[in-house]
Parts: structure tokens; sequence; C-alpha cells
């Protein structure tokens, strides 16, 4: 019988998750998500699931740990959770991670989410107006949305936000690569060479998305759809202060003139 896997970790900061009753048909047998993308610090992943299915085979990684009892031909390993977590634990990272929990359970996901969701529309509406912007995905949706700006690249625009709005985004393919080829329509691109793109300083196709959470404001996405209009407004003048660094991997200031 396959088993499920959801990974949750674009999802838990934004929204509560059941993973329900073995035999509900909406039962998953395992979720993944990260600490870092729910406010806490020192990079904790976790996966969730059945003891059984861990304690049926062996640990994917071995070292301090994981094992009872070791001889020249036999490994006795330990008892899961201890078996799955090799080496030195990630103490402060578990401490941070449990505190947060902790604070949204306080504060209780239902006020984060209704809260995220009006600032997500307010978000969508004012990115919908803005010139050449283009944004992915349909709607309702989390506090999460993606976008292009016509003739800006990605990489580009992200650069831009970043220098001169202080505003902090993800740009490229997001760990979806197939995913974010089909949104822009390249998934029959039969132009892709694998050998362009083994070199250094290739440039991916990709999008600009930002995440919105419990502690960001409407002031600051109005701050966002203001320089993105400002960038629609003056974009040859932007993309003839920054030029493309193949070494650095990323766009940098080309003359004394930069905008920034």
């Amino acid at each position: 019988k396959a088993k499920i896997l959801v990974d949750g970790a674009q999802m838990l900061p934004h929204m509560a998750v059941d993973m329900k009753a073995d035999k509900d048909p909406g039962h998953i047998d395992f979720l993944a998500f990260s600490g870092h993308k729910m406010y806490a610090p020192f990079g904790v992943g976790v996966l969730i699931g059945k003891r059984k299915f861990f304690n049926g085979s062996a640990p994917e990684y071995s070292g301090g740990g994981t094992v009872r009892a070791v001889s020249k031909k036999n490994v006795v390993w330990a008892d899961a959770p201890d078996r799955e977590e090799a080496g030195s634990p990630n103490v402060l990272g578990v401490l941070a991670l449990a505190d947060t929990i902790r604070y949204i359970e306080k504060t209780g996901m239902k006020n984060i989410s209704a809260y995220e969701q009006a600032l997500c529309n307010y978000a969508f509406n004012k990115l919908q107006a803005i010139p050449g912007l283009t944004i992915y995905g349909g709607y309702p949706r989390i506090g999460v949305i993606s976008f292009n700006l016509d003739s800006v690249p990605h990489a580009l625009l992200g650069d831009i936000l970043s220098r001169e709005g202080g505003i902090g985004v993800r740009t490229g393919c997001f760990c979806a690569h197939t995913y974010v080829r089909t949104l822009l329509g390249k998934e029959k691109d039969d132009a892709m060479d694998i050998n362009y793109y083994k070199q250094p300083g290739a440039q991916l196709p990709g999008m600009v998305r930002i995440s919105l959470a419990a502690y960001n404001k409407k002031e600051e996405v109005d701050l966002l759809c203001g320089l993105l209009r400002q960038i629609a407004a003056q974009t040859d003048d932007y993309k003839a202060a920054y030029v493309y660094s193949a070494g650095k991997e990323k766009y940098v200031s080309g003359n004394n003139n930069a905008v920034w």
C-alpha cells in the first residue's frame, strides 16, 4: 500500500493541518515542515509519521545516537526517533521551534490565518493593478504570491527590490523547477540546453515570490507595490543601472549612475 507524504513547509505557517485518522479518505501518512518558515531560527526540519514506519527499517543516516549496540557482524538500531537523528542534535533549533509553536498556539492559528488572508487579499488586489505584472496561480490562496514584471528578469527584479526597497523576496524556481516551467509555459521548451545550465552563472527562468506573515502590515505591501510601479515605469533606467555578474551569479551596479 502506497504511503502519502505532504511537504507542508510552505503551508504550516499559514494554516492548521489535520493529518486525519487512518480510515479517513483524507488521511496522510507523513507530514514534513521546516522551522525557519514558522518564525523559528536555527534551521530545524520535522518529519511526522507513525513510529512503526521508522522502526521497521534501517535509518536513513547512521551515526552517533542511532544504535543501541554494535558488533563486528551485527547492529541493533535504537528505537525511533533516536535512530533517525544521527550525530549531535540541533538543541537550539529544537528549543526555538518548540517556543515558536507555543507562540502560534497562544496566538491561535485561526487568528493568524484570518489576518494573513485579509492581508493577502489586499496585496493580491494591489499587485493585479500594476501594469505589466503577471501573478501565477489561482485564488483563494495562502499568503504566498509569485509574479513577474514584463521585460525585467526575475533575478534583477529581486535585486532591485532588495537593494532599493529593503524588501526581502525569493527569486528562481523555488525548488519546483518543472512546476514553475509549466506555469511559465515552458514545459515543452525543447530549446533548454542542459549543457548551458551546467555552466556557472547560467540564468534559469523563474519568478519573484513574496511570503506574507503575521508580522507584515499593509504599509509594507504599499511600499512593495509603489516600488514595482516605479520599476515598471522606469524599466530601461533600471536595466541600464544593473549588469549581470556571472561570477557572482547576481546583478550588480553597472555604472556610477545606478538608480540605487
